[in-house]
């Protein structure tokens, strides 16, 4: 054989050889998308990695058909809902239940959920075996093997407030709880104009540290509520808080967010050098409630709402240490401490 003729040879089988690698390469490149595509995808995500293989509604119906499910109320408010869809989560992933939740939960407008969402848009479990914790500021821990007792779907009713019901799971609950891309470009927005109206925009490097202030007042105040043992905060423990966070951190913006702000400005109004902004948007409190998360700090005062920001937020949290009067209805829903409702390295101020 020539030495031309080897080399042609040569030449042929290299160029097969890299076909052969270049077909390999794509057919491992695809399945290595598609297996990581499928491990990025969460156990109960209803969104588009779901649908791609559940298609229809009559698809959905027969893969719940034969398991038990779990079902979280839909009383009360923002803050409310949040504490019983973080409750039945967690006592779902305990109990091994498949949590569902309705088509219309107001929930799904503010936070990427990945629960099962029932296909019927008329759906209630309503209907299902109720289920209820003695206390709504206790940790109930009988209300596990009452679930498990149970071979049926069940609604868990009332209020499930105690972070002990989902802290094992946290890290899940802060993906359950992330919020829709519209509300956090809303937030930061806000918060950006906050610094540079008080010259500290990072841009211009200063680097604000924002502390989120949830004020709740207004229904609290009604003679329904005072007789059933709700106590508001005083314009004393916020600046208390203030003054902690001044001593702490050398830039802080004071991100004030409440359906009362002119009480707020009156009880605030005698600090001085001191950055504070105040916030109210009205008919959209998820707005607020971005805004709080999006701070680094909270000081709450009282209920559910500010909870929950400070919970999303992470930092310090301090919180007003005489949210309910004693001898009161609602003191026998909390224990004694209210460590069963405020996570222990929080820091209760008055």
């Amino acid at each position: 054989m020539s030495t031309r003729s080897f080399i042609l040879r040569h030449k042929r089988g290299l160029l097969c050889m890299s076909l052969v690698m270049m077909i390999m390469r794509i057919i491992l490149d695809r399945t290595s998308t598609h297996l990581s595509s499928k491990s990025n995808q969460r156990p109960n995500d209803t969104s588009s990695s779901r649908q791609s293989t559940v298609t229809t509604d009559s698809d959905i119906r027969k893969e719940l058909e034969n398991i038990l499910k779990l079902c979280p109320s839909s009383v009360g408010r923002l803050g409310n809902q949040m504490f019983a869809y973080a409750s039945t989560y967690g006592i779902a992933r305990s109990v091994n239940r498949t949590m569902v939740i309705s088509n219309d939960h107001i929930l799904r407008n503010v936070f990427k959920l990945t629960a099962y969402v029932m296909p019927n848009r008329s759906f209630s479990c309503t209907r299902w075996k109720q289920v209820a914790p003695k206390f709504s500021g206790r940790f109930d821990g009988n209300i596990y093997n009452r679930v498990i007792g149970n071979k049926c779907d069940i609604m868990l009713i009332k209020y499930l407030q105690s972070w002990k019901y989902f802290e094992k799971y946290k890290s899940e609950i802060l993906l359950e709880f992330s919020l829709k891309d519209e509300l956090k470009v809303m937030a930061d927005s806000i918060l950006h104009q906050a610094a540079k109206s008080v010259s500290m925009d990072s841009e211009e490097g200063n680097t604000a540290t924002y502390i989120g202030v949830h004020i709740r007042r207004g229904d609290l105040l009604f003679d329904s509520k005072v007789q059933f043992g709700y106590n508001v905060a005083t314009g004393t423990y916020i600046k208390h808080s203030i003054t902690y966070f001044l001593s702490k951190f050398s830039n802080p913006v004071f991100i004030v967010c409440s359906t009362t702000l002119d009480w707020a400005k009156e009880e605030l109004r005698d600090l001085t050098n001191v950055y504070i902004k105040y916030v109210y948007t009205k008919n959209r409190p998820e707005v607020d409630f971005a805004v709080l998360v999006a701070c680094n700090h909270t000081i709450m005062t009282v209920g559910t709402f500010g909870w929950w920001a400070g919970y999303l937020a992470g930092g310090d949290v301090i919180y007003y240490k005489y949210p309910v009067r004693n001898n009161s209805k609602l003191r026998e829903q909390l224990d004694s401490s209210f460590s069963d409702y405020f996570p222990s390295h929080w820091i209760g101020m008055g």
